[in-house]
């Protein structure tokens, strides 16, 4: 099944087509990149998080773009170091954007 897409414009104008939801599979994939990462203990019945990598969020950022991203400016390929390579006011756009789209926060409208 083909699922429903979006369009967004950034400040700058590039025109970003991704996906217009998420899946639980999908969300597994970006939430795994967190659990991947996390060391863990357990002393008596308290769990105790030992450590977790600084770059944890850069990583998941990354995973959300490669899953929800379809194209850029009509491109689909190197989608990530594209979008990477972007002024960082249109980078914010796009990831704000996702993270509303993959928290389930409902948009009256993309641009």
């Amino acid at each position: 099944m083909d699922r429903e897409i979006k369009e967004f414009k950034t400040p700058g104008g590039n025109k970003i087509i991704f996906n217009s939801y998420i899946t639980g599979r999908e969300k597994r994939e970006i939430t795994n990149v967190f659990l991947d990462k996390v060391e863990m203990s357990v002393s008596g019945n308290t769990p105790n998080i030992s450590g977790i990598n600084g770059g944890i969020t850069n990583l998941a950022e990354n995973k959300t773009i490669e899953i929800m991203v379809k194209s850029i400016d009509g491109n689909d390929k190197d989608i990530l170091n594209k979008i990477l390579d972007l002024p960082a006011i249109d980078f914010d756009s796009i990831i704000s954007e996702l993270n509303d789209l993959t928290s389930g926060k409902k948009k009256e409208k993309s641009n």
